[in-house]
């Protein structure tokens, strides 16, 4: 509340781009009110596209955390864009590059990092490591890899679906381990098995089995930081 009393709204102006941008978008406008599944926020929106470019006006009676006002625009207006690409037959991505709110002072230009992930690693030597990693892609065990690595892409840009993604990379990780064995290979235990046996079942029960099961619980970004 301001200092009368009355409920204090927040206006937050964020700032993105339809892609492919060769594949143009006239004109299209959403209003709606929703509420953020994770922290209960309740807010309103009014989308623009105009010719590829996004233009979002947010109203909210509570100051939000631009990476989750971020992800929450991201998927409202992903969500108009799949809906336009399915009856079209065309497919479309949503980049949400900037979040202005001049009561709170933010004003944030995003980056194609996941910030609790990417200090993690900020020390790595990215030649190096990639060198150790791609005699792994080898052979048909190195296609699980692979795939194990094309799932761990979108858990870095899809944070509702992260241990959706996760799962799917593990289960192909584990089917690596399986099939190199095989072939009489040293190979790392799988963290679900024998060992960790009890910790992976409770971790897969109370976090992944909902997003396996299509839930539509979402993590914010404090909880993904923990996690």
């Amino acid at each position: 509340m301001d200092e009368r009393g009355a409920l204090r709204v927040y206006r937050y102006f964020l700032d993105g781009m339809v892609h492919p941008e060769r594949a143009q978008i006239p004109d299209r406008r959403i209003s709606a009110k929703f509420r953020h599944a994770a922290s209960g926020v309740d807010a309103k929106a009014d989308v623009r596209i105009l010719l590829n470019q996004v233009a979002v006006w947010v109203e909210t009676e509570v100051e939000w955390n631009a990476l989750d006002l971020r992800n929450v625009v991201k998927y409202l207006v992903q969500l108009e864009m799949d809906l336009v690409g399915y009856v079209l037959g065309h497919t479309y991505d949503v980049e949400i590059r900037r979040a202005i709110c001049p009561e709170v002072g933010v004003d944030v230009v995003f980056g194609i990092d996941v910030p609790c992930i990417s200090e993690l690693h900020r020390a790595v030597g990215l030649d190096g490591r990639i060198a150790t990693m791609r005699p792994k892609l080898q052979g048909e065990s190195g296609v699980l890899i692979h795939r194990c690595l094309r799932d761990l892409i979108p858990a870095m840009k899809e944070p509702d679906d992260v241990a959706f993604h996760c799962y799917r990379a593990i289960e192909s990780l584990r089917q690596h381990c399986i099939a190199t064995r095989s072939r009489h290979v040293v190979a790392p235990r799988f963290p679900g098995e024998r060992r960790h046996d009890s910790r992976w079942r409770r971790t897969a029960a109370t976090v992944i089995c909902p997003y396996v099961r299509a839930s539509s619980h979402r993590l914010t970004a404090a909880l993904r930081a923990q996690d």
